[in-house]
């Protein structure tokens, strides 16, 4: 069953798309804002509420009247005052919130362990560092597209932290493999593997359809879960050779972090 939020967002783009090219742009801008300004608050409220102002705007288009004059030439500050005044989630959602992110976390460090060996092969200790620092990695991403939207200095910032976090990150990734011998090792067999892979793109999925900025993550994901099938097919004895063995697995890692730069860039280029 869609949601109401669902409503509002495909009666949101089916009015936006009636808006002359500079209303559409000013008014895009303030929606995905205001989306990333409202993780904790009241999603129906918000949707509904950027509905009505598309519904305003594209009425004022009438009058002649552009989004600028019409919202003001600071939609940054009067979205900050409408989320303000926007009632906060229930507690139960906003826990809600953050075992998704923490899942988003873990699930990345769950993929680069299967894209390695082939199978679900958890190092406990590793597990929970890695949800730990993929948490705080969303979080401050989060906090970075946010403030890229209304500021040409902020969205360069934004790439090149964005840049340098997730080569930290990988950095950490391949220290851990000094942990593998430390600690409780659990493995996940077939078919749960492919349940808590399959849990985690469907959640990464779901988040790139509410938060633009979060498509370009599903390459590297889908690189890495690729990864690990060729892994574990290649240990069957089913695939063989230099390139499924090495080749391969790198070119398509190589891909997809460059895909992912270059969506990532086109992505803040068009938020300008």
């Amino acid at each position: 069953m869609t949601s109401k939020a669902d409503n509002y967002i495909k009666k949101t783009e089916e009015i936006i798309a009636q808006m002359t090219e500079k209303n559409r742009e000013y008014f895009s801008n303030l929606q995905y804002y205001m989306i990333l300004s409202s993780l904790i608050v009241d999603e129906k409220e918000v949707r509904e509420q950027i509905y009505n102002m598309s519904l305003d705007l594209l009425d004022a288009e009438k009058n002649n009247l552009s989004a600028e004059s019409y919202f003001g030439k600071n939609p940054k500050a009067m979205a900050d005052d409408l989320i303000k005044q926007t009632k906060p989630e229930p507690f139960w959602k906003t826990l809600a919130f953050i075992v998704t992110i923490e899942f988003l976390g873990l699930g990345s460090f769950s993929l680069y362990q299967f894209s390695n060996s082939g199978s679900l092969d958890i190092n406990i200790l590793s597990f929970f560092i890695w949800g730990l620092l993929g948490f705080l990695f969303i979080i401050f991403l989060l906090y970075l597209l946010k403030n890229s939207v209304y500021s040409q200095f902020s969205k360069r910032i934004t790439y090149l932290a964005t840049s340098v976090i997730i080569i930290f990150l990988l950095a950490i990734a391949f220290s851990f493999n000094i942990l593998s011998h430390i600690g409780y090792v659990l493995t996940i067999s077939q078919p749960y593997d492919w349940l808590i892979m399959g849990c985690f793109f469907l959640l990464l999925l779901s988040y790139a359809r509410k938060i633009t900025y979060f498509r370009p993550l599903f390459l590297p994901a889908l690189a890495l879960f690729s990864n690990g099938v060729i892994k574990r097919y290649y240990l069957l004895g089913i695939l063989q050779g230099e390139l499924w063995q090495r080749w391969l697995p790198l070119s398509l890692l190589l891909i997809s972090i460059i895909a992912f730069y270059i969506w990532l860039y086109l992505l803040l280029k068009k938020s300008k």
